[in-house]
């Protein structure tokens, strides 16, 4: 009778082990669920009412933990359909317990930068407010193609004294670039920019005209 009560005591703790295991029943460490949940790729947005189309870049985190998937940053293009110009912007989402007013942008090599404040708004309030501020830099394009092998490193800096260092990966540049000129090659680029600028016939008679008046 002894002998049958431990055994079916024994039966029970395990079975108590094995349900209270986290790597049985499907489950994932928490760096595996926030990378699921970042982008991976280059989504393009082509509007037909937007002069210019929409490059945006896979995302990477700042910091680790469960907060981390609201501390991203990633690269957003636009090209310019008619003039086939682009123009980039590292973006980046801040998350916090209080207002930091980021304002200011400088690089690794202390260029200060083109800041340009993005949005801000509060969460949820039910344990203490949460505060979230997206921010970024522009780039021009002849910099962000030098920065193909060794990434960009940026520094974002706030009135209330936070510093956020950025990383812009070589993995993120390519990624961005190749989406890029796969949608407007290179070569056509450079035919496109070195077309000379045919001006229209109304252009011409106000041309004209105002060269008679004269």
């Amino acid at each position: 009778m002894q002998r049958s009560t431990f055994l079916i005591a024994g039966v029970m703790t395990a079975l108590f082990i094995t349900g209270c295991t986290p790597q049985k029943m499907g489950y994932q460490p928490s760096s595996t669920i926030e990378t699921s949940r970042l982008r991976s790729t280059v989504d393009i947005k082509d509007d037909q009412f937007e002069k210019s189309v929409l490059f945006i870049g896979p995302e990477e985190t700042l910091g680790a933990g469960v907060l981390s998937e609201f501390n991203t940053y990633f690269i957003r293009s636009w090209v310019d359909k008619g003039t086939l110009v682009a123009t980039h912007q590292v973006y980046v989402n801040d998350y916090g317990s209080g207002w930091k007013f980021w304002n200011s942008a400088k690089d690794e090599n202390s260029n200060i930068m083109e800041f340009v404040s993005i949005s801000s708004h509060v969460g949820s309030c039910r344990y203490g407010c949460s505060y979230f501020e997206s921010f970024g830099a522009s780039i021009d394009d002849k910099t962000l193609r030098s920065k193909r092998e060794t990434g960009y490193r940026i520094k974002f800096s706030a009135k209330n004294g936070a510093e956020k260092v950025v990383h812009i990966t070589p993995r993120q540049v390519i990624a961005q670039l190749e989406a890029i000129d796969a949608r407007f090659p290179p070569q056509k680029v450079k035919e496109e920019a070195a077309q000379p600028k045919v001006k229209s016939d109304k252009q011409n008679q106000r041309q004209n005209k105002t060269l008679k008046q004269k």
